[in-house]
């Protein structure tokens, strides 16, 4: 006989799932679809910014700081901080001429101009501000005063004759060149003697010159290359006013001390200055883009030649890479060209009574390098650049104890952003290190992006733009974070102290990713949707969108948070939206802490993928986003998309 079980087992309905974002640490991501992207980044986060353990909320505004001159866009942005307590904000713009901000305006520093339209790079060294640009010879700033460097012509009627008479088959050659108060003249054409002895210690040359005509003290001595045809090294330096010097030939020629190839004695000319501890090194020069100039150590720092510790060095000469920039970094310097990087050491080297500075590169990598100059900043232990492809970083090789450096790639994740700006717009591109971020400015385009250190992740676009931007101390040790304009003659502060920019709206957007729950493939319905906010300000948007059975993106509920009624009960408004209960007039305030109000939504809507948009559009207006719950029940299989069957 057949046992049947007969018992009611009653319907169990599938159990809910829940969807949880109790943070955004991550960021934006742009590199994955906004179906892959992990539930705690960002598929959009316009000017956006992160606190606690990732809580999204509005990023800082933009105030008027000062005008630093009457017209043009500010090309040069720098703090002057004097040993004698003198604090000063200096600037350039397309007007030409150097300012100090003084109030709300601006004092003209007379003594130099500059083209409109060319970036300027600034270094401060023993109490002076060298300001340099590609059109012009360097500046020096004294704080009071702009002075140029005098120029001075090379010697002439070089000739070398024996001192002994000793003859014999081997032949020497010699070049001279005039050392000033700053810098070196070219080297005179060779001049060649011939049979002579082939030691030197049988019979001395004596090389004599005529000295250029320069005002008193402007002269300080007179630089000797020898002994091989083209293959002139420094032997030593004389000091004015003499005119002669002996060569026995105890003096060894040092390597890396080749004759200039420009001459300094106006001052260099070069697109970018660094300060490098007591020295000052110069790149990206006109017309030798793979060379970098080294100055003397303090009180040489003004001074290039080799004898006053000075010297230069080109890196792959001729190679269609050039140097962009140069940066400090502990003990190294890391030449920037624009498809590689490389490292330079300096070592020191005696040559008779001095001491000769000896550059050497090597390579870090060829792979690439840097096409933006002025946006390579120390962050922290690294340095960060943009190269063609993103955000990269050099610095030391982890669980490494060799001092071996290394790059990697910071901006996988927003990839996509810099792949879609034009080579110009990249090659423009700054940065600014404040706050524990990270600042990408594009000028012309009004968009930066954020990498917020602290927390690993990338956020943005913020849109706002600028020629330059620094970190100042003011008067009083303040740190600021400014900017100079790229339309206009101001400096804009950048601040939390600001809920606009220059009383323009902050347009907030925060797109979640599209949420399925763990399975693309089964519908479900979306029961309810919980949020948990506090520090609401102004009005806050925010639209539910799902994707419906058509397969198509609907936005099914769409409502604005006011500051105004968030002390009130639900914070929403009124008891209802449209047919669907928001809150309890009648009832108390969902408030679980002195600022956190917690609000409920209940939905009951058939969708595939669930997304959540928040906007803000007025002035003032700003929230901090502490957590959405979404709670959905899978439907099952039964139910499919519609047009989801394959007919043959």
């Amino acid at each position: 006989m057949a046992l049947f079980d007969l018992r009611d087992r009653g319907y169990s309905p599938p159990k809910l799932v829940v969807g949880d974002w109790d943070n955004f640490r991550r960021g934006l991501n742009l590199l994955l679809k906004e179906t892959e992207i992990p539930k705690d980044a960002m598929a959009q986060a316009d000017n956006i910014m992160l606190i606690g353990r990732g809580t999204p909320t509005r990023r800082w505004g933009i105030g008027n700081y000062y005008m630093a001159n009457a017209t043009g866009a500010v090309r040069g942005l720098a703090g002057y901080y004097n040993s004698n307590g003198t604090n000063e904000l200096v600037a350039i713009t397309d007007a030409g001429t150097l300012t100090v901000k003084s109030g709300a305006s601006y004092i003209v520093r007379t003594g130099a101009s500059w083209a409109s339209g060319y970036p300027i790079s600034m270094a401060q060294l023993d109490d002076n501000l060298y300001i340099a640009t590609t059109q012009r010879e360097v500046v020096k700033y004294d704080g009071t005063s702009l002075s140029g460097f005098p120029t001075v012509a090379q010697p002439t009627n070089v000739f070398a004759t024996q001192v002994s008479g000793a003859s014999g088959s081997s032949r020497y050659s010699y070049r001279i060149n005039t050392i000033t108060v700053n810098g070196d003249t070219l080297a005179t054409t060779p001049f060649e003697i011939e049979n002579q002895p082939e030691s030197l210690t049988d019979g001395a040359i004596r090389i004599s010159w005529t000295p250029a005509s320069a005002a008193s003290g402007v002269i300080e001595g007179y630089g000797i290359f020898g002994r091989n045809l083209g293959d002139e090294r420094f032997i030593t330096k004389v000091y004015a006013p003499e005119t002669s010097f002996i060569d026995d030939g105890s003096l060894i020629p040092a390597e890396f001390t080749f004759p200039p190839l420009a001459d300094s004695t106006g001052g260099i000319v070069a697109g970018n200055i660094e300060r490098y501890d007591d020295r000052l090194i110069y790149s990206n020069i006109p017309g030798d883009e793979s060379k970098m100039v080294i100055t003397g150590r303090v009180p040489n720092h003004e001074k290039t030649d080799v004898a006053s510790g000075g010297n230069y060095l080109r890196i792959e000469p001729d190679a269609g890479d050039p140097i962009v920039a140069v940066k400090g970094f502990g003990s190294r310097i890391i030449a920037f060209k624009e498809k590689s990087i490389w490292d330079v050491s300096l070592s020191q080297l005696t040559v008779g009574n001095f001491v000769v500075t000896q550059p050497r590169a090597t390579v870090i990598t060829a792979a690439l390098g840097c096409i933006a100059p002025r946006t390579i900043q120390a962050v922290e232990k690294d340095i960060f650049y943009l190269t063609r492809k993103g955000v990269y970083a050099i610095g030391y090789e982890p669980n490494i104890l060799a001092d071996v450096l290394r790059t990697n790639e910071i901006s996988a994740a927003i990839r996509p952003y810099f792949e879609n700006l034009t080579a110009e717009e990249l090659k423009n591109a700054i940065a600014l290190y404040a706050g524990f971020k990270y600042i990408v400015i594009i000028p012309g385009k009004n968009q930066a992006v954020v990498y917020d250190r602290e927390r690993f992740a990338w956020l943005g676009p913020w849109t706002f733009d600028a020629n330059t931007a620094i970190v100042y101390f003011d008067d009083e040790g303040t740190e600021r974070y400014l900017l100079g304009s790229d339309s206009s003659p101001y400096v804009y502060e950048l601040s939390s102290e600001y809920d606009s920019d220059n009383g323009s709206a902050i347009n907030m957007t925060l797109r979640t990713k599209k949420e399925d729950f763990g399975d693309w493939s089964i519908y479900k319905t979306l029961k309810d949707v919980y949020s948990v906010w506090t520090s609401i300000e102004g009005e806050v948007t925010v639209e539910l969108r799902i994707e419906n059975r058509e397969g198509k993106t609907q936005t099914i509920k769409s409502f604005t948070l006011n500051a105004a009624n968030t002390q009130g009960s639900s914070g929403w408004g009124w008891d209802t939206f449209g047919t669907t209960l928001w809150g309890d007039s009648e009832g108390t305030a969902d408030v679980t802490g002195l600022d956190e109000l917690v609000k409920w939504l209940s939905v009951n809507k058939i969708a595939r993928r669930v997304q959540i948009i928040i906007k803000t559009n007025k002035k003032g207006s700003n929230f901090e986003l502490l957590g959405i719950q979404l709670q959905v029940r899978p439907i099952g299989r039964g139910l499919k998309g519609k047009g989801w069957r394959v007919t043959s």
